[in-house]
């Protein structure tokens, strides 16, 4: 099982309008991690947006709109 590390080149709390948050998803040797399941929840913990990490182990997420939002990153 991966310990991974998680970087964001956005803040988790997105307060403005139309947003993307992205980044890389690395384990604890700096590798990073393709095909990592990254998902968005509203405040209600409604699922709003879910993508896989690509082969560099990045990911954005575009069109978010103004709200409080959590990040969760599953390595499966």
């Amino acid at each position: 099982m991966y310990k991974i590390l998680f970087f964001l080149c956005f803040p988790v709390l997105i307060l403005a309008q139309k947003q993307k948050v992205g980044g890389t998803v690395m384990n604890t040797e700096n590798e990073k991690l393709s095909s990592v399941k990254v998902e968005l929840y509203n405040s209600q913990n409604t699922l709003i947006k879910e993508l896989k990490t690509d082969e560099n182990g990045k990911f954005i997420l575009e069109g978010i709109a103004e709200q409080e939002v959590k990040l969760v990153v599953k390595n499966q």
